[in-house]
């Protein structure tokens, strides 16, 4: 479809024509099948047909009109799957990788009176809070809409106590406060433990759980604040109910971004505290179960995480016992085997360039695993 078909057929939608559900319904299905997301960014960036306007405020007067009128059975099925928030979400589910038109991009959806309707969406109870998380989440990838979004986050954080939203809130909420104040302010609302109790539930599905580790990561990565709630809820709770749901992800073999994104967040706790370092190495099943069965991942980003975490923890006091003793070096063996055909080994080498300024190559899992093997063996 050409881009200019596409831009007016999304216009005759946001300009809030609140009968038009059919022809909604019929945009959100192309912009969800719309393979090349480069045509819709330029479309964005470029503005409405009408262009003394912005995307935004046509879908601001499309949200308000919405919400005033009754509407056919085919608006209805077009607000059933989140209305005009769907389209938004839709509109601005687009990662820029060109520089220059970020910025274009993003100033289509700075509109004031959309983002404070979107701020009263999220608070809603009903068929758009969803899409409006998403919304959320999309938007405040951008500086600039995220300072002003910064009224979402107690809303956020309450929303972490609801299982229905629990994943969207948690993703909008680790790209709202990813930055400064607003990093402090959702672990002054309670966010920490609030993201705790969701991963303690079994039922919590492998994507919802990825989204809570990230915002849990946000929250506590170098973060003197979220850490103390964190290990204040370990006070009050006890050690293995607040961290055990960490460890807990690392077990789930068909999600491998959340075995290493929650490794990493654990990873970050132990350079915190040389007391949850040593817990985690002696007392927590990390060393003794987790890392021989990930370290035999089929999953590279896996085996790269482990190799990592056990080479940031060998040296704590009782990491080789427990190692060896659980399969660790068996584990590394079959690394090797799998990265037979290595030719450089050691931890960080350089490249075999008479330039003295190349940058030092990143460690292989065969110069990890041999380093590895070196400490424990005392090669």
């Amino acid at each position: 479809m050409a881009t200019e078909t596409l831009s007016a057929e999304i216009y005759s939608v946001v300009r809030g024509q609140g009968d038009s559900g059919a022809a909604a319904l019929r945009v959100c299905q192309q912009l969800e099948e719309l393979r090349d997301k480069q045509i819709l960014s330029e479309l964005i960036a470029h503005g409405p047909p009408e262009l003394e306007t912005k995307w935004g405020e046509c879908l601001a007067v499309a949200v308000q009109k919405a919400a005033a009128h009754e509407h056919n059975a085919e608006f209805a099925a077009f607000q059933q799957i989140g209305g005009h928030w769907h389209l938004l979400d839709l509109l601005s589910n687009v990662r820029q990788t060109d520089p220059s038109m970020r910025d274009a991009f993003y100033a289509q959806f700075n509109v004031p009176d959309l983002l404070s309707a979107l701020l009263v969406a999220l608070g809603t109870d009903g068929q758009l809070d969803i899409a409006a998380h998403h919304c959320t989440r999309n938007l405040a990838r951008n500086p600039v809409l995220r300072q002003q979004l910064a009224l979402a986050v107690p809303t956020l954080v309450d929303n972490l106590e609801n299982d229905r939203l629990v994943q969207a809130a948690a993703a909008a909420l680790c790209n709202v406060a990813c930055h400064g104040e607003m990093k402090v302010h959702a672990v002054e609302c309670g966010a920490v433990p609030r993201l705790v109790v969701q991963l303690r539930r079994a039922e919590l599905s492998s994507e919802a759980a990825e989204d809570v580790m990230a915002c849990m990561g946000v929250l506590t990565g170098n973060h003197e604040a979220g850490i103390a709630a964190l290990f204040a809820l370990a006070h009050s709770d006890g050690v293995d109910l607040t961290f055990g749901p960490l460890l807990t992800c690392l077990q789930r073999e068909d999600a491998f971004a959340l075995q290493c994104l929650s490794l990493e967040v654990v990873l970050g706790l132990c350079t915190a505290s040389v007391k949850f370092k040593t817990w985690t190495v002696n007392e927590s099943a990390l060393v003794r179960v987790e890392l021989p069965r990930m370290l035999r991942s089929e999953n590279a980003s896996v085996r790269m995480s482990a190799l990592k975490a056990a080479a940031s923890l060998v040296g704590v006091s009782g990491f080789t016992l427990l190692f060896q003793s659980s399969g660790g070096v068996g584990a590394l063996q079959s690394i090797l085997q799998r990265e037979a055909s290595g030719s450089v080994t050691g931890l960080m080498v350089r490249n075999m360039s008479s330039d003295p300024f190349v940058e030092r190559r990143e460690p292989t899992e065969r110069d990890l695993a041999q380093h590895l093997m070196s400490k424990i063996l005392l090669i």
